[in-house]
């Protein structure tokens, strides 16, 4: 973004323009979407631990209560 902003001041906005429509951006969006399955870690151990603090009330076996840990 910073790149079209500053062709945009440098050689007008026509080209700068030109220039962002000409570029592929699914690599980009790729790793974007990596990004954020990584970042959803933080959210999965929490509905994880909210899902595990029941277990201890309900009295069922432990091995059918266990939750496999996420790797």
């Amino acid at each position: 973004m910073v790149l079209v902003v500053c062709m945009a001041f440098l050689v007008g906005t026509g080209a700068a323009v030109k220039y962002a429509e000409s570029r592929k951006y699914t690599e980009p969006l790729f790793v974007f979407v990596v990004m954020v399955v990584a970042a959803s870690r933080p959210l999965l151990e929490a509905v994880r631990s909210l899902v595990v603090r029941p277990r201890v009330a309900i009295p069922i076996e432990p091995i059918a209560a266990s939750v496999p840990p996420c790797n």
